[in-house]
């Protein structure tokens, strides 16, 4: 298979114009354990004129490459995790372009049903030795399953939660010749919450979030929820005290971390001013800037302690680095 020649074609100028032949990212899912730790990231990827969200085809990658993989756009989308999953076909491109991104980042989720050509079979020797992960759907895996050196490299099966059952036993003989394979459970619709703690158990890892546990209230409601949610009404309805919503915000280290953290953002603050020069020659913050700051803090302060509160009453450890942040993301965004 060393022998096999990766044929590479750039596409033409006009081509690159085209909106068939873009990629974009259209959503960005969390793959979490049962406990609602995220592990990595999967992206949702279009063609551009396209409403056929996931995959990103093999037309597409180039695209891929040029207006989503960017150094700046792998950093956010990465956060601060140590990979993301890209739904995708192994063309030559991965290999061509293996310098400008880190192989050890990606999951690539090899596109259903895929023919696998030798240089697609070529392209996954190379990148799983450059450290490159692969997923692969157990219902859409045909020609993977009858070449066991690619299978090999598998690390990760995906499988409907719907139609487990009818898998159960052929993930189980897998995992019995390929031990580290791991089982990433997934459903037809995501939601906020897509998985029940004990819907999320039946896998290693799920696609979406997991529920977050509730806390029930039969005391009255603790004053400083009552506060985050009284500052969250007036910073929205403009009528505000901003030295008092300050002293407020002095009171609460969370808070206190996250104003700093956002004010000392580069990438925060170059997108914010970029947006403002959109509609004004002001290159600085301003202050619906500084209130949409502050609205975070206090709903990131309020998003946090809720969580201590819940851990406190089930008795259980309480640290930042264990908080299911994804509802709290995707309501942000």
């Amino acid at each position: 298979m060393n022998d096999v020649k990766l044929t590479y074609t750039i596409p033409s100028a006009d081509d690159l114009d085209n909106p068939a032949y873009q990629c974009r990212v259209f959503d960005r899912i969390a793959v979490q354990d049962y406990h609602g730790k995220s592990h990595f990231y999967c992206l949702e990827l279009s063609a551009a004129n396209t409403f056929e969200f996931g995959f990103c085809r093999a037309q597409n990658i180039y695209s891929l490459f040029k207006d989503v993989m960017t150094v700046a756009n792998m950093k956010a989308l990465q956060g601060s995790l140590p990979r993301l999953m890209i739904p995708s076909v192994p063309s030559n491109i991965w290999v061509k372009y293996a310098r400008k991104y880190d192989p050890r980042n990606i999951v690539m989720w090899i596109a259903n049903s895929i023919v696998l050509t030798p240089e697609y079979k070529e392209c996954i020797r190379r990148l799983h030795l450059q450290g490159m992960q692969f997923a692969v759907r157990i219902d859409a895996m045909q020609n993977i399953m009858a070449d066991e050196e690619t299978l090999s490299r598998m690390e990760y099966i995906l499988v409907n939660k719907d139609f487990y059952p009818d898998f159960k036993n052929i993930i189980a003989s897998l995992r019995d010749k390929y031990p580290h394979l791991k089982v990433i459970g997934f459903k037809d619709k995501i939601e906020i919450f897509n998985f029940t703690e004990d819907e999320a158990k039946e896998f290693d890892l799920v696609l979406g979030t997991v529920m977050v546990p509730m806390l029930e209230y039969t005391p009255p409601r603790p004053k400083w929820q009552h506060d985050m949610l009284r500052i969250i009404a007036q910073l929205y309805s403009s009528i505000y005290d901003i030295k008092e919503i300050g002293e407020t915000i002095a009171q609460y280290p969370l808070m206190v971390s996250s104003m700093k953290k956002m004010m000392a953002s580069k990438p925060l603050s170059t997108l914010t001013v970029r947006l403002n020069q959109k509609t004004s020659d002001n290159q600085a913050l301003t202050q619906n800037d500084f209130r949409n700051f502050m609205v975070i803090a206090v709903a990131y302060n309020l998003f946090t302690l809720t969580d201590k509160q819940i851990t406190d009453s089930r008795k259980q450890p309480f640290s930042l680095d264990n908080i299911n942040y994804e509802p709290f993301i995707q309501v942000s965004t």
